[in-house]
């Protein structure tokens, strides 16, 4: 069996719930994303979750997928990355 599409959450406290979401590359664009979100997110809605969705602002796949799930106002933020 191969997992082809996947939505977790990686932090969940305060009832809010991070939706994290990865699709293997071969299966993009295909809508697997979308089903796999919108049953997360109603899991979520279903046990007193607020699902919330964060990505990186050069990341237009995901912002495009957020707003077709319903998701709006989206906020920038710095990401803090170690230098070597």
């Amino acid at each position: 069996m191969k997992v082809v599409s996947e939505c977790t959450s990686i932090f969940v406290g305060d009832a809010i719930a991070e939706v994290d979401i990865a699709t293997h590359k071969e299966y993009r664009g295909n809508g697997l994303a979308f089903i796999t979100a919108k049953a997360f997110i109603h899991h979520c809605l279903k046990n007193n979750f607020i699902p919330r969705w964060d990505c990186d602002v050069n990341n237009l796949a995901s912002i495009k997928l957020a707003k077709k799930l319903g998701f709006d106002h989206p906020t920038e933020y710095s990401i803090f990355v170690r230098k070597s």
